[in-house]
């Protein structure tokens, strides 16, 4: 027995040793924080920065140049419809109307003018009465040439008679002498007729040309008359203007609204189109929202819209109404060129104390399902091409490669390789490997 102690000793000693590094050197538990596989609802979204605006904006502006009075009202005033909300000097415009008023009496004078140059028509009828006369005598010329050509012949015929009984001793020379005498007679006779038919007809041109001149001078003024008229309708038409301008000079409120914006209040000079005051109704905002192109491609019309208040809050208080078709190129805070679009949306409950142009941090949900498999997004990582999990299986870490669906804020979508009810790991770190033993220290839900 004395020989046996010391081996049973030794044998102890090194069964204790090896107890002792087995215990060395077996693997330690990592600490994790476990979160678990649930089932529940999942929205998808965007986070972006809104600004709100008035939907219905009125800027009124100055129709025409001229000098503003002081402007009396403040941002924040409701202002009826019809109400004068800015007043322009109208002398200029009233001096402007006097002056083409009188523009268009001389113009009428002077066209009321021309008709005295126009001559009258007893004038007229008299030239024509000239005419009918002349022409009356002579035709009575003419008859009285055909009388004495008459006569004439017969003269010459009888002279020639008498001329040659004479020669044959019928008649005695007197007889022929007195045939000579009338021919002679009856001669200058038909040349004093038609001296007469040549004056009158000298007389019937003349005549002719007078009525030809006096309806001439009728028409003449015509184009004086033309050219006044078209000058009267030319200062009417600026006339009309000018009124308009003069009754414009009091500009007063479209539509009913509240004061967004006075750019000037003193009195000064303005050029047409210069904007004097913004009206509009802050119960009836929108929300410009300023997204990334290629998150745009994504949203489409009804989407729901959640404002995240300072509280950290979300309440879902609007919808899409439209994305505008065109982009526009923004440079970030850090100097990067990025693609952006406005999705505008509609407020579905009155803004409270939200008003024009103000700041909020919005989520565009794009997909939600109230009843899909949800992990904790912290828990996955990637395996290669694949999402990957680390299931917690009695008090070690097993990887699983998991199929991720929708993915949100904080949880994502689990189409296969975890169940409800499993318990992975949050955020692992490169201690964790498969099979690892780990404790939990704190255990989170989605």
């Amino acid at each position: 027995m004395t020989r046996l102690r010391p081996w049973l000793l030794v044998a102890t000693a090194l069964a204790l040793v090896v107890v002792v590094l087995l215990f060395a050197l077996r693997p330690r538990a990592v600490s994790a924080i476990a979160g678990t596989v649930t089932r529940g609802a999942l929205d998808e979204s965007i986070e972006v920065e809104a600004t709100t605006r008035v939907r219905d904006r009125y800027v009124i502006d100055a129709p025409f140049a001229g000098r503003v009075e002081r402007m009396t009202w403040r941002e924040g005033d409701t202002i009826p419809v019809g109400t004068v909300v800015a007043q322009i000097d109208p002398l200029p415009q009233n001096a402007a109307v006097a002056q083409a008023l009188a523009e268009i009496a001389a113009l009428r004078a002077q066209e009321a003018g021309v008709e005295t140059l126009r001559p009258k028509d007893a004038t007229l009828a008299q030239a024509r009465a000239n005419v009918a006369s002349a022409s009356a005598a002579a035709a009575a010329a003419a008859e009285r040439v055909a009388a004495a050509r008459a006569g004439y012949e017969q003269a010459r015929r009888d002279d020639a008679r008498a001329s040659e009984l004479g020669r044959a001793g019928y008649i005695a020379p007197a007889k022929v002498e007195t045939a000579h005498l009338d021919l002679a007679a009856a001669q200058r006779a038909l040349g004093a007729a038609e001296a007469t038919r040549r004056a009158a007809s000298a007389e019937v041109d003349a005549a002719h040309a007078l009525l030809l001149e006096t309806e001439a001078k009728r028409s003449d003024p015509d184009y004086l008359i033309r050219a006044y008229r078209a000058q009267i309708a030319s200062v009417s038409a600026r006339l009309r203007e000018l009124e308009d301008r003069a009754a414009r000079s009091a500009i007063r409120a479209p539509v009913t609204g509240v004061v967004l914006r006075v750019p000037e209040r003193s009195e000064h000079v303005v050029a047409g189109g210069t904007p004097l005051l913004e009206l509009g109704d802050p119960r009836r905002l929108e929300l410009v929202c300023d997204v990334l192109s290629q998150d745009a491609v994504r949203v489409k019309r009804g989407d729901r819209i959640e404002v995240v208040r300072g509280d950290g809050d979300r309440h879902p208080r609007a919808r899409v109404r439209t994305i505008e078709p065109a982009g526009y190129l923004k440079v970030s805070a850090l100097g990067i060129e990025e693609q952006r679009v406005n999705v505008i949306g509609d407020l579905l409950d009155p803004p409270g104390a939200l008003g024009d142009g103000y700041r909020l941090d919005v989520r565009i949900v794009t997909w939600s399902s109230p009843s899909v498999v949800l992990v904790p997004t912290s828990a996955l990582f990637r395996c290669g091409e694949s999402w990957c999990a680390f299931a917690i299986v009695g008090d070690r870490a097993r990887r699983r490669i998991v199929r991720v669906g929708h993915r949100g804020d904080e949880a994502s979508e689990v189409l296969g390789g975890l169940d409800p009810g499993e318990r992975v790991v949050l955020r692992p770190s490169d201690r964790i490997g498969d099979g690892t033993p780990v404790r939990t220290t704190f255990t989170s839900e989605p």
